[in-house]
């Protein structure tokens, strides 16, 4: 299995490195036979062969900056292509493309985006896939950055479900779902938008079909727990 992180601006290293330790805990511990193969992606050759047919299974889009991001996407081709290959519209697709936005990467996947800083005019790009609405740095700038624990419910019928963890939250969006009815949507955008973790009223995790989010970090603490969780997605 090959699994993607968007290597063009942002924590990439860092989640390179969370899903070789995430992969290795689930080999040793769930799944024996289990081989994961993680790549850079920079370009379109990257994601896709000439038949248009997927090359990975999944790919994580890091935190960073999402308007430099979104620039970057539009300049080296991939931003179409990404939005494509999530909502299985690639010509020769057989299932859609698990995707892992966070931070930044999830204010990019999110259909809405509003902010508590910036003008409203100044609005960035985003591939507007999964029926949520970020708030861009709503919990503050980079000096209110700070760590908590938080309650995460991944409801999977696991005796370990329902567990805790230390999240770091670095000029963090606050992420709400809601319901859309547009026939322009992407193929069952009457999915539930589930949530898997708040911090208090604030919801921090939240996941719709093959597209998860979280406004925190999970790649910069020893935890693979949420890395683990999208390789089993991916896995599916």
């Amino acid at each position: 299995m090959e699994i993607g992180v968007l290597a063009i601006q942002g924590s990439v290293t860092e989640h390179v490195e969370a899903l070789k330790r995430a992969a290795k805990n689930l080999k040793e511990n769930q799944f024996p036979s289990l081989d994961v193969e993680v790549v850079e992606v920079r370009r379109p050759e990257d994601l896709i062969n000439e038949k248009q047919e997927l090359l990975i299974q999944g790919i994580i889009l890091p935190g960073g900056e999402s308007t430099a991001q979104a620039k970057l996407l539009k300049r080296y081709g991939l931003f179409e292509l990404l939005k494509d290959a999530i909502q299985g519209n690639l010509q020769n697709q057989k299932t859609l493309l698990s995707v892992w936005g966070t931070c930044a990467g999830a204010i990019l996947l999110s259909k809405k985006t509003s902010n508590s800083f910036e003008s409203k005019h100044n609005k960035p790009d985003i591939l507007a896939v999964m029926d949520i609405e970020s708030d861009r740095n709503a919990y503050g700038t980079q000096i209110d950055s700070f760590i908590k624990k938080i309650e995460c419910d991944f409801d999977d019928g696991n005796d370990d479900a329902k567990c805790e963890m230390e999240a770091v939250f670095i000029r963090a969006p606050k992420l709400q779902p809601f319901n859309v009815k547009d026939p322009d949507d992407i193929k069952g955008s009457d999915a539930e938008v589930k949530i898997l973790a708040k911090d208090g009223e604030n919801s921090v995790a939240l996941l719709q079909k093959n597209m998860l989010v979280t406004s925190f970090h999970p790649e910069l603490t020893d935890d693979t727990m949420f890395h683990e969780f999208f390789l089993k997605m991916c896995r599916t």
